[in-house]
This record gives structure tokens, C-alpha cells and sequence, in this order.
């Protein structure tokens, strides 16, 4: 499964994991409205009766899913900015830090399986995507902060973040989620590094001769 997911802490963090570890497979596996309770325990190798100390309900459970997804992306996208830096070198860190969770295996089940049950709820669709959003606040803080600096000329910062995150997703999350093999090393760099190119091409800050700011 994914960083969050795996074997640590205590014993109730351990039996907390395999539970949502096990929910992910059997969600994956059967869908949403098929999967019961006694299958997640049945899996997970614990009792029903545990299940429930730790999720209210099969809601409960599946809202902890989508809080795992939201969270992962949350981490990889905090990212301070840094005046010292060029405004390539963050934005490539970033870009990196997105594909390689695009890229894990455990990421990518998770979504699969929010995604799927997405399809058949639009009220919970809506309010996933707007918490997918808010996860990525971290690269629109970002943007912010170089227009701040001058580095940046960003008219619209919440639609160059959008912009930046769906030149990756389109190259490596999405035709991953429909079973195309994962791009190699060197293929995955190719879209960070076209990515940011891009990006900055357009909103890069220039000086009134033309040139790029400094």
C-alpha cells in the first residue's frame, strides 16, 4: 500500500492500517456497494468487532480512503518557496514529488478505488474534488509567493496551479489508470522537465526589455 498505509506504531495504528489496507482491496475488487464488512475483517484478519472500534461505519471507512488520498497529496506538494532558489529548480522538485506518487503503486489502487465509487456518487465526487483541491494548496501557495518575489507573472494563480498539475496527470496518472504500462525514468523526467519548461514559458516574469527576470 501507500507510505501511511503500511506496518508501524502501535498495535492499534498496525490493526487501524490492515484494515484499510484490506477495505482497499475488497473495495477494488467488488465495488463499493458489494463489499461487506465481513469481508474487510475476513481479509484484514481481524473481528468485526475491531472494524468498528475504529470505523462507525462501511461511510466511515471509505471517507478514511478518500482522507488518505487527499493527505498523500497534501505531503508531496508542500513545498515552502524559497527566494534563494531558481524558480525552476522548485517547481521541478515539485513536479518530481507529484510523479513519483503517481507512479506508486498503492496511490494508484487507492484512486482507482475513490474514483470508481465517485462514478456512481456525484454529491461525493464534488466534494472529493474540492478537497483534492484544497490538498494542492501547497503549489498554489507556491505561486503565490513567486509572483510575491517578482519571479513570477501569474494573472490567475489558482488556474496556473490547475494548469501545472494537469500537464502532469495527463503524461503519467491518467493513462496509468487505464492500464498503460509506467513510463520509465527517463520518460517520467521528460514530463517534468517539459512540464516546467511550459509553465514557465508562459508565466515567467519578465523584465521590460523582454528578458526573463532574474
Amino acid at each position: 500500500m501507500t507510505e501511511k498505509l503500511t506496518d508501524g506504531g502501535t498495535r492499534t495504528e498496525r490493526k487501524r492500517c490492515a484494515i484499510l489496507r484490506a477495505a482497499v482491496c475488497e473495495f477494488q475488487a467488488n465495488g463499493f456497494q458489494a463489499t461487506s464488512m465481513d469481508r474487510v475483517a475476513e481479509r484484514a484478519k481481524v473481528s468485526k468487532r475491531t472494524i468498528y472500534n475504529h470505523f462507525e461505519n462501511k461511510d466511515a471507512l471509505f471517507h478514511s480512503i478518500t482522507e488518505e488520498l487527499v493527505d498523500q497529496i497534501v505531503r508531496v506538494m508542500d513545498l515552502p518557496y524559497d527566494p534563494a532558489r531558481s524558480v525552476e529548480s522548485q517547481l521541478a522538485e515539485m513536479a518530481r514529488r507529484k510523479v513519483e506518487l503517481m507512479t506508486c503503486p498503492g496511490f494508484l489502487n487507492l484512486a482507482k478505488v475513490t474514483i470508481a465509487e465517485h462514478l456512481r456518487a456525484p454529491d461525493l465526487a464534488s466534494d472529493t474534488y474540492c478537497r483534492i483541491h484544497e490538498g494542492e494548496g501547497g503549489l498554489l501557495r507556491w505561486i503565490r509567493a513567486a509572483v510575491a518575489d517578482n519571479r513570477l507573472d501569474v494573472p490567475d494563480p489558482p488556474v496556473a496551479a490547475e494548469q501545472f498539475s494537469a500537464l502532469l496527470s495527463a503524461f503519467v496518472f491518467w493513462p496509468l489508470m487505464f492500464g498503460r504500462p509506467a513510463p520509465s525514468p527517463e520518460e517520467l523526467e521528460r514530463v517534468v522537465s517539459n512540464t516546467v519548461a511550459m509553465f514557465l514559458d508562459h508565466y515567467r516574469a519578465r523584465d521590460s526589455d523582454g528578458s526573463a527576470a532574474a
